[in-house]
This record gives C-alpha cells, sequence and structure tokens, in this order.
C-alpha cells in the first residue's frame, strides 16, 4: 500500500509547483507590465511576458559620436560624425528648429558617415542628431549639433553671355539698395560666362572708402579666394570651404574686385586699361576695369553699359 500511497502523493505535490514556477526551460506565460509581475529570476520583456534575465533588453547598436553641422549656404548643412559600431552601420539623421518641440527624420538608411542637409530655409538655426541603424536595431540619438544657414544679402542674374572680358580687373559695386542683410561671415556664388572658362588669380572685398573715388577699396580690403576656376555656365563659392570673417555693413557700397587671369588660355592678354600694376589694382582698380564698374539696376547703380561684366550671384551671411 505504501507504494500506491507515493504514486498517488507525486501529482499532488508536483501540480502546485508547476503551476507556481512553469515547466522547467520554458519562458513564462506571466502576464506583466514591469519586472515587479514576474518571479525571480526573470523580468517583463518587450511582449509583455516574463523572460529570463538578460532576454528581455535588447542588443541596440552603439551611438553615434562627435555629431558636426556646418553650414554651406543658404539652404544647406553639411554633417559629418563617428561610427561607434559595426561597418555595416546605417544612420538616420533627425532635425528640429531650434524653437522646434520635436525632432524628424529628414534622411535615411544614410551608408556613411557624412551628409549634406539640402532641404534647409534661409538663415534658421537647425538642431541635428544621428541615429545608427544595424540589424534591424535602431541606437540611442548622438549629441546634438546645430547649425544656421546663410542668410542672402544679394542676389543678381547674369549680364554677360560672352568670355571676351577676360584679362581685366572687373569691379562690381553694390549700392544699399542691393544688399538686404550685413554679419560678419561673408560666402560668395560667382558665376561667369556660359561660352567659356574663366580663372581668377583673385577675389577681395571691401566696403567702399568713406572719401575719394567710390570705387576705392577702404582699409577692410579682404582676400575672398585665389586662384578660382569658373567652368562655363556654373556656379562656384569662394571660399569653397566655410567662410571669410568680415563685417558686411549693408548701409555702405560694397566693392567686390576680380584680379582676372591673363595667362592665355585662362583669360586675354592685358589690353593697356587692363594692366595691373601689382597691388595697386586693388586699392585704385578704377584705372585697370575699363569702366565696367556698377552692378545692378535701377534700383541700385545701374549698368553703364550693356556688356558689364556681371560675376556675382549671389552674397551670403551669418
Amino acid at each position: 500500500m505504501d507504494w500506491l500511497i507515493l504514486i498517488l502523493g507525486v501529482p499532488a505535490i508536483l501540480i502546485p509547483l508547476v503551476l507556481l514556477f512553469g515547466f522547467a526551460g520554458c519562458h513564462s506565460d506571466t502576464i506583466c507590465t514591469d519586472d515587479r509581475d514576474c518571479p525571480s529570476g526573470t523580468e517583463c520583456g518587450p511582449d509583455e511576458s516574463c523572460l529570463p534575465l538578460g532576454e528581455a533588453t535588447p542588443v541596440f547598436p552603439f551611438p553615434p559620436q562627435n555629431l558636426v553641422a556646418r553650414a554651406l549656404d543658404d539652404h544647406s548643412v553639411a554633417l559629418t560624425w563617428i561610427n561607434n559600431d559595426s561597418a555595416d552601420t546605417h544612420f538616420r539623421i533627425e532635425r528640429m528648429e531650434d524653437d522646434g518641440e520635436e525632432f524628424e527624420t529628414i534622411l535615411d538608411d544614410i551608408p556613411s558617415t557624412s551628409v549634406t542637409d539640402t532641404s534647409g530655409l534661409e538663415g534658421v538655426t537647425y538642431l541635428y542628431r544621428v541615429r545608427a541603424l544595424l540589424d534591424g536595431e535602431t541606437s540611442v540619438p548622438s549629441n546634438i549639433a546645430s547649425a544656421t544657414t546663410f542668410t542672402v544679402a544679394f542676389t543678381g542674374t547674369l549680364t554677360d553671355d560672352a568670355p571676351d572680358h577676360e584679362g581685366f580687373c572687373g569691379v562690381q559695386r553694390l549700392s544699399p539698395k542691393l544688399l538686404t542683410a550685413g554679419g560678419t561671415q561673408v560666402r560668395i556664388v560667382l558665376r561667369g560666362s556660359t561660352k567659356g572658362s574663366l580663372t581668377l588669380d583673385r577675389v577681395t572685398i571691401s566696403q567702399a572708402a568713406a572719401t575719394g573715388d567710390p570705387f576705392d577699396s577702404a582699409a577692410d580690403l579682404t582676400d575672398v579666394a585665389s586662384n578660382v576656376i569658373i567652368p562655363p555656365n556654373t556656379a562656384v563659392t569662394v571660399p569653397p570651404n566655410g567662410a571669410v570673417n568680415y563685417t558686411l555693413d549693408p548701409t555702405t557700397d560694397l566693392i567686390v574686385a576680380f584680379d582676372i587671369s591673363n595667362t592665355p588660355g585662362e583669360g586675354n592678354v592685358r589690353v593697356a586699361v587692363g594692366t595691373l600694376p601689382g597691388g595697386d589694382a586693388f586699392s585704385k582698380p578704377r584705372t585697370a576695369e575699363a569702366g565696367q564698374r556698377d552692378r545692378g539696376g535701377t534700383d541700385g547703380y545701374p549698368n553703364h553699359a550693356s556688356d558689364s561684366l556681371a560675376l556675382i550671384e549671389k552674397i551670403l551671411v551669418l
């Protein structure tokens, strides 16, 4: 009889234990909202079931680091960062205006550690962050980087469709009526002839001198770029990287001067009115540019001739 009592007694002992702890090797079917709902040695998983410790926490890719944002023009911002995970990692770019409420995805599944956001608006400060994407998982965000897009201080159209002005020093004077903004950093978008390439040995910027000839540069004469090649009908931004430190006052005439190359194949050999006596060409450029000096229209300084050289397409300031 003892063996019969033992057989009948085993289920009475095992059934409560199984109900309490679950079958060995299986996840619990307990519905949970946090770890306190789960038995000892388990934790609440994303599917609201209790899982063995360590199985409920997904393995995310490491977040990117050292995100840097740099404005390129009035609508573009260059972004670079460091990948802290696998070479197969892709990235998601999130952006928010500085007075916004939440980040939004603007670029997704980027395979490299650099990209340019070209969807910005003029003069807006943007906040950026990046997430890593790997094996269907998404990391927490990187550090936040900010950049303010440039403001357009001047915009114009090409009025010269012939390359035969090459070899002259061109001076373009912009009146305050044409300048819509000021700042302390400047970039210039140039566009040359639609028919030929143009090489500029030097580009300078200056406010007009307070006294004397209105085409004379003031003491603030600043180099913007050198050895600039402008292919036919192509916009070229100078300086090519970053901006030149220059305080642009929109209430004063602005002078932009171009030393157009006289090297054969890069421009015509300079004639008498185009001979440049070294640095003097930029202290008194009126002796070298054959009267083609103004840039604008009836609301600014009118062109003095129908074939006036017009290189400036846009001036950007921060």
